[in-house]
């Protein structure tokens, strides 16, 4: 049991926690190279900020990014 930090509402003893993404940012991953030097080694995005909501909240999460 939690509450929905999208509606606000509670949810029932025993609903499955849904977590949406709410912030992204890029991230650069580096290594050190045989000289000591820092090199980039890739690139990615990494999650900053994400929200727990519930199973009805995340259905009508996921039909509005498919459209």
């Amino acid at each position: 049991m939690y509450k929905c930090q999208k509606c606000g509402l509670f949810t029932k003893l025993g609903e499955k926690l849904e977590k949406i993404v709410t912030e992204y940012r890029e991230k650069i991953y580096k290594k050190k190279n045989r000289k000591g030097f820092e090199v980039e080694a890739g690139r990615g995005w990494e999650i900053v900020k994400e929200i727990d909501v519930c199973q009805k909240c995340y259905k009508e999460h996921v039909e509005r990014d498919e459209e």
